[in-house]
This record gives C-alpha cells, structure tokens and sequence, in this order.
C-alpha cells in the first residue's frame, strides 16, 4: 500500500469524528469541540504522512548500489555538516583525532563513483528534518531530497465531491491555513473554531497534495536509482 493510501486510511478517524456530528443532534458546543479536535487529528496524520515519505526516500537510494554523485548534495550535506562541525567544535585533541576516526566511513559520500553502503544514509536524519507541515519545511526537505523548483508552489486541482468539477487551489494558502487553524488550536485559542464543511475541506485538500508529493518523491528517487 502506497504512503499516500495509509494516509488517506488514518484519515478515516477524521471522517468518523464529523460522522458524530451528522448522525445526532449534537449541541454547538461538542459540535465545536469535535471539529477543533478534527482538525489537529487531520493535521497531525498528514504531517506524519510527510514524515514517512522522508524515511522512504532514504531508504530507497540506500541500496548500496548508488553511486555517490547521483546522491543529492543535500542528503549527503545532512549525514557529513553535523559530524565535520562536532569535530571542528571538540576542544580535546584526541577526541578529534577519535572523531576524524569515525568520519572516515563517511568519506565515500563525497568520492562520486564510490557507492555508499547500504545503512549509512540514515532514514531518521531526514525525517527529522519536517518539524511542521507548513509550506516552507515541505520546500525544504524536497530541495533536500534533489527538487529544483519548490513544490508547495502553484495550485493543485480539488474536487470537492464526487460530481463536483475540480477547482484549483493555491498549495501555499491552503497548508497556511490548515496549519494556523490546527497551531491556533493547539496553543488554546477558544475563537478559532472550524466547521464541519471546513474541516472536509481541509481533509479533501491535504488527500490531494499528499498523492502529489508521494508521486514527486517518486520522481526524485527514480532519478537518482537510474543514474
């Protein structure tokens, strides 16, 4: 199953939250409280999504069979900056000496035709790298990940409803507004109130970007496996 089906799958929790709002005669304050709640249920998944689609991506051109130039600057930049910067920093001289030891093995990272060996590219140095789901650390871990242009610009067509025609709708305006509802929320803003039709939009939204992401990272990665 694809990252972007698990996503959609998790989101299904959001779906059952708004189904206690259709189904009964709800007062407006838990009806407030389960769309609040719906929301940074949806945001949360979806920033998860994003994370998962960082540790993929390491661990598919961590085969062992890459050669080190066809790896992006960025990836190998992530694994060799923090120990090049604890070694500089160390003031003991045989803890540096120890440090340069140990960076040996990172080496290969920068020879073009040597092939890094499987488990040096770490998942988790990746996925730590999405702190949020806003636009700009999306944007910044596709550059990280070999993307020459943003990927949170321009639109990207949602079809709201099974009839409905597609509308397109900016990439950049939408995560700014999901992700300032969902942080307004969680910072106990009591006025930032989302409706059931804001949150189905939210979720219709993010199911669209998600299945784009997955196919640009799919991209990135086919590039880099092919070279």
């Amino acid at each position: 199953m694809s990252l972007s089906a698990d996503f959609s799958g998790a989101t299904e929790e959001v779906v059952v939250l708004l189904d206690l709002i259709d189904e009964s005669s709800v007062s407006t304050l838990r009806q407030n409280a389960i769309c609040r709640s719906a929301t940074v249920l949806l945001v949360s998944h979806f920033e998860s999504f994003v994370k998962s689609l960082a540790e993929q991506f390491i661990d598919d051109i961590s085969t062992g069979e890459i050669p080190a130039k066809a790896i992006p600057v960025g990836i190998r930049e992530l694994h060799s900056r923090p120990r090049m910067e604890e070694i500089v920093s160390n003031p003991a001289q045989k803890q540096r000496e120890a440090l340069f030891r140990k960076y040996v093995a990172y080496n290969c990272l920068w020879v073009d035709d040597a092939k890094p060996p499987q488990g040096l590219l770490e998942p988790h140095k990746l996925r730590r790298t999405v702190t949020s789901a806003k636009s700009d650390v999306i944007d910044a871990l596709f550059e990280l990940m070999g993307a020459k242009s943003p990927v949170c610009d321009g639109d990207i067509d949602i079809a709201y409803g099974n009839e409905d025609d597609p509308e397109p709708v900016s990439i950049r305006l939408m995560l700014r507004d999901v992700t300032k509802c969902r942080d307004d929320i969680a910072h106990g803003n009591d006025g930032r109130i989302p409706t059931p039709q804001d949150v189905k939009r939210y979720r219709s939204q993010l199911l669209a970007l998600a299945g784009r992401l997955e196919a640009k990272s799919a991209q990135l990665t086919k590039a880099i496996t092919s070279a």
